[in-house]
């Protein structure tokens, strides 16, 4: 058995080599590197009690603290040494410990640790095998509503020779029976790389078996979505405002808007826009032009945002919280001749930019002459821009980063 053949080269047992893979489990899993375990002693030291009847077991706790730096064969002969230290002194009580210690006490949790680990020697002859010790039929976790856990998790390894039969017990109100055989599942995998490696360092570990490697980083991201010919952010909204007409699209403050009020809203505001935008500039809203949003989060920003994009347009979102050389350089750098509103922004606001720059107050000019809430005809595609967001501008001027509304789709 590979095993038993590692503690022979480490010069100690097969009780401390399992152990250090159950450190080395509980560290891959909880990423914590000073673990205590408890693990239960037969305190029959002295020959006087050794033919005696009568319960003498105590707990010891073991304290391991990992570092990564270090290999198998360092971890397994320092645990080796911190058994034989522990062993010395089986005979203190834990209560005495406990005690000593004045941890404060916790019913619902044990005072100093909550992972036992236990191995039970029935050996008559010591077979050598080939394979390692556990199949997945050899594990039975502790499912039996009879079988009351005493601590959160307990690993007790029955020492037959010819196999190892591992029972977990752990405590059902906390962890599922599927999470308990992963973990036992990384415990055979941690054993694994134990005996075909120990010269390597535990930073270079593999926590995760194959199979979980695999369904964790690349199964579950697999995200990848065929959205079929490329449409525009207004067109996939139309399509689901067919779809869910009456379903609830937005909500803020308590209010909210199915996909038929929203897009009425929507609809209105955008030929709003382009009719505000062709009276005060001559000419026809063109796609990639900009327009600001200077909103709080609210249902009107989101209005605002969707009758942009639907008005062919491009937004620039535009927080009241900036300050106003912020606000200014961002309305400048993009050289936006339109920017969208609450009615009741601060005063003297259109004066902080450039001459040409015009307000569009959208809770107001909701409930003028415009109600036409038909779809209007589409100006931009999917190939034109959705957005303007600006860098924080730390280390110099800040950055207009431009999407494309393919990109925000994809």
């Amino acid at each position: 058995l590979q095993l038993r053949m590692l503690a022979k080269e480490c010069d100690t047992t097969l009780y401390t080599v399992l152990l250090s893979g159950w450190f080395l489990t509980l560290f891959g899993t909880c990423s914590q590197t000073d673990i205590t375990i408890g693990t239960p002693v037969d305190n029959r030291e002295h020959p006087q009690v050794q033919s005696l009847i009568g319960y003498f077991v105590n707990l010891l706790p073991l304290r391991m603290q990992l570092e990564v730096e270090q290999n198998v064969r360092y971890m397994i002969e320092r645990l080796h040494t911190t058994v034989t230290e522990a062993k010395q002194h089986q005979s203190l009580p834990f209560e005495q410990i406990v005690n000593s210690l004045q941890l404060e006490r916790d019913p619902s949790s044990h005072p100093l640790f909550q992972v036992l680990f236990s191995v039970q020697d029935f050996s008559l002859s010591e077979n050598v095998m080939e394979q390692l010790p556990f199949a997945s039929d050899d594990l039975l976790l502790g499912s039996d509503d009879y079988s009351p856990a005493h601590f959160d998790v307990s690993l007790f390894i029955s020492d037959k020779q010819e196999q190892l039969k591992g029972h977990l017990v752990y405590a059902k109100s906390l962890f599922s029976a599927a999470n308990m055989q992963r973990l036992i599942v990384r415990f055979e995998h941690v054993l694994s790389q134990m005996v075909s490696k120990p010269e390597q360092p535990l930073s270079t570990f593999q926590w995760l078996p194959p199979q979980e490697y695999q369904r964790l980083i690349f199964d579950w991201n697999q995200t990848d979505v065929d959205f079929g010919e490329r449409v525009s952010i207004q067109q996939k909204f139309e399509q689901q405002v067919e779809k869910t007409p009456q379903h609830i699209a937005v909500m803020c403050d308590g209010k909210f808007l199915t996909y038929r009020e929203l897009n009425w809203r929507v609809n209105v505001l955008a030929r709003r826009i382009r009719h505000d935008y062709q009276q005060r500039n001559g000419h026809e809203l063109q796609p990639d032009t900009f327009i600001g949003l200077y909103f709080d989060k609210s249902l009107d920003m989101i209005i605002s945002m969707l009758a942009v994009l639907k008005s062919g347009a491009a937004y620039v979102p535009l927080s009241p919280a900036y300050p106003r050389e912020r606000l200014s350089f961002i309305v400048n750098d993009t050289r936006m001749k339109l920017l969208l509103s609450h009615g009741d922004y601060p005063v003297g606001l259109n004066t902080w930019f450039d001459d040409g720059v015009s307000i569009l107050a959208v809770d107001s000019e909701l409930s003028e002459s415009v109600t036409d809430t038909r779809n209007p005809e589409p100006v931009s595609t999917a190939d034109d821009l959705a957005y303007v967001i600006y860098t924080s501008g730390t280390t110099g001027q800040p950055k207009g980063v431009m999407i494309e509304q393919h990109s925000v789709i994809n």
